[in-house]
């Protein structure tokens, strides 16, 4: 190895933990948003809505509703304040696509929201008890 080719290593090294160190206050900020709620908790999409089976339900790992089912694979940092983006993998009215699924986690007092671009966009107001949120419906 040159001397050239171990400090250019070297740099490259450098540059990698350095972009890595810069990430993880983002990544942490999206980390505790997105633990800080009842993750196994049924949602109605609009304001006393827990009866009408219009529900969403998520999990640590999905998300689901009466026309879609999304895995939430990998969180995208930098999403803005109050929301968390996932790499998803949906079934979406039957086909099958990859889409970046936003939930809006804090933002209101009483409700939280997803969006799935192109498909959907509704508020998700918890059906039972879950920290963080006033109420239930």
């Amino acid at each position: 190895m040159t001397p050239y080719s171990s400090s250019r290593a070297f740099c490259l090294l450098f540059g990698t933990i350095m972009a890595t160190a810069a990430a993880l206050p983002a990544l942490a900020q999206s980390e505790d948003l997105f633990d800080s709620h009842d993750q196994y908790t049924t949602y109605a999409k609009t304001a006393g809505g827990c009866k009408s089976g219009d529900l969403i339900n998520w999990s640590p790992t999905s998300i689901s509703g009466t026309d879609f089912q999304c895995v939430l694979e990998t969180r995208v940092p930098g999403a803005g304040s109050g929301l968390d983006a996932i790499d998803s993998t949906c079934m979406i009215k039957g086909e099958k696509v990859s889409v970046r699924v936003v939930l809006g986690l804090g933002v209101r007092p009483d409700r939280l929201s997803v969006e799935i671009p192109d498909f959907l966009f509704a508020d998700m107001y918890p059906c039972t008890p879950v920290e963080g949120l006033e109420g239930t419906n």
